[in-house]
């Protein structure tokens, strides 16, 4: 069987409201990331953790991952970064209470992304990646997650082939893969076929 999953805030801002209507269109699954009540994954409380998950049991629904904000800062900020690692360590905290391993995120902003639509020279960031990215692994493999990266056109990362240049320099770590987007990809001038 093949699990349909979604993105519930896409649905609704209520999350009953969203699992709900997920149910009735044939998901079994999905990914939270924000529409949970007025909260997202990065300010959802206990209480709130508690409330989602007598929702999914109701409906029988699965979370498949958390779909974090993650990386989504700039890699030349100290103080965005560390938020960062702080949310991450949340987003843990979440894929073992909805009993999921995938934790989506990003690697880092596109300088002047607002402005300028091509594609950064990655060779001029690739240090700086696997400096700030690399602390971040062994957390995810302790843990028993997996960091699964989105290609992204406003981040660093926004084709395959540059997402899978980083992870390459990373190590290849079973904790970290691809969460490939195919149309972000196509808006970066990526062919997704052969």
């Amino acid at each position: 069987m093949v699990d349909v999953c979604f993105f519930a805030d896409e649905v609704s801002k209520d999350f009953d409201q969203a699992i709900k209507l997920g149910v009735d269109a044939g998901a079994n699954t999905v990914e939270i990331r924000g529409g949970l009540w007025g909260d997202s994954v990065t300010t959802i409380d206990n209480n709130g953790i508690k409330r989602m998950q007598d929702v999914l049991a109701k409906y029988n629904v699965k979370v498949t991952c958390i779909g974090s904000p993650f990386g989504k800062c700039s890699i030349d900020s100290l103080e965005e970064y560390e938020t960062h690692r702080r949310y991450f360590d949340r987003m843990i905290g979440l894929a073992h209470a909805f009993e999921t391993r995938i934790i989506r995120g990003f690697m880092f902003w596109k300088p002047n992304r607002k402005t300028d639509k091509s594609r950064p020279d990655l060779s001029k960031y690739i240090d700086q990646i696997v400096e700030k990215m690399s602390p971040v692994i062994p957390i995810a493999e302790s843990a028993d997650v997996t960091l699964s990266i989105e290609n992204e056109g406003s981040t660093l990362l926004g084709t395959c082939q540059e997402v899978k240049t980083a992870i390459d320099a990373l190590g290849n770590s079973p904790a970290l893969t691809v969460c490939w987007d195919v149309m972000n990809g196509l808006h970066c001038g990526e062919i997704p076929y052969p």
